[in-house]
């Protein structure tokens, strides 16, 4: 049997794992079922732990889904290197690695759908801006984001896209539509609105005098994410039988 693991972030204080345990069990009750919930951060349900406890109960075969929105650190080093090890310890498990939640298509539906609430509210609204959380080591997620960019752009206002960190930092690239006064919507293409976000609006509203800045939400667990999971889940089940269905033919 395959168990389905499913790894997201996480943090090894306060109450914040907890909480998005029980987010994921809400999001995830009618669509997915038999599937194990594992951190990159944690003291007591971190991806080695799950993985420990799994083998010792005889599992031989796992599907890793990462709940990261695109491919930088975590889902380029940080995940594959514990895999290796355990591929290394354990010959004889196996294991398939999912691709982000941000690439699936249905995330653009979901993007697209916040950005229209926002501009009917808002008629006013010149500028898109995408804002993700970037990276200063790989190109991978500026290519993501920039991808997701350009799917989104179907609406009549201009739209682009930046970073908290990296070459398209907002700390240098919206000073030029703050100088030109502009109103301006921003939507952060995060897990939820946590610390990272919040702290980018308060540095955000610091360098901003006279411009109107509008915030959509930011994904905060909301139906579609289930469905993009469930997709996740779903194209690794088909490799399976792929494979399955070759070794037979061999």
């Amino acid at each position: 049997m395959t168990e389905h693991i499913l790894v997201i972030h996480g943090m090894n204080k306060g109450k914040q794992n907890k909480e998005l345990h029980d987010f994921l069990e809400q999001l995830l009750s009618r669509n997915v079922h038999d599937y194990h919930i594992a951190f990159l951060e944690s003291k007591n349900q971190c991806l080695e732990q799950v993985l420990d406890k799994l083998i010792q109960q005889g599992t031989k075969s796992f599907n890793i889904i990462p709940l990261l929105l695109f491919p930088a650190k975590h889902y380029l080093e940080d995940i594959p290197m514990i895999l290796k090890l355990y591929e290394y310890r354990y010959p004889h498990i196996e294991y398939k690695f999912a691709e982000p939640l941000g690439t699936h298509k249905l995330m653009t539906t979901l993007v697209k759908q916040k950005i229209l609430a926002k501009v009917k509210r808002h008629p006013k609204i010149q500028h898109i801006i995408l804002m993700a959380h970037g990276s200063e080591r790989y190109r991978h997620p500026d290519i993501a984001l920039w991808q997701l960019t350009q799917a989104c752009d179907v609406f009549e206002t201009p739209i682009s896209m930046m970073t908290l960190y990296g070459d398209y930092s907002y700390r240098f690239k919206l000073q030029h539509y703050l100088k030109n006064n502009i109103d301006i919507l921003i939507v952060p293409i995060f897990f939820y609105d946590g610390f990272l976000v919040n702290k980018a609006k308060y540095h955000i509203a610091h360098m901003n005098d006279d411009c109107n800045i509008h915030y959509a939400s930011a994904i905060n667990f909301e139906p579609l994410l289930s469905m993009i999971i469930t997709e996740r889940i779903k194209q690794l089940e088909v490799l399976e039988s792929v494979s399955n269905s070759t070794q037979l033919v061999r």
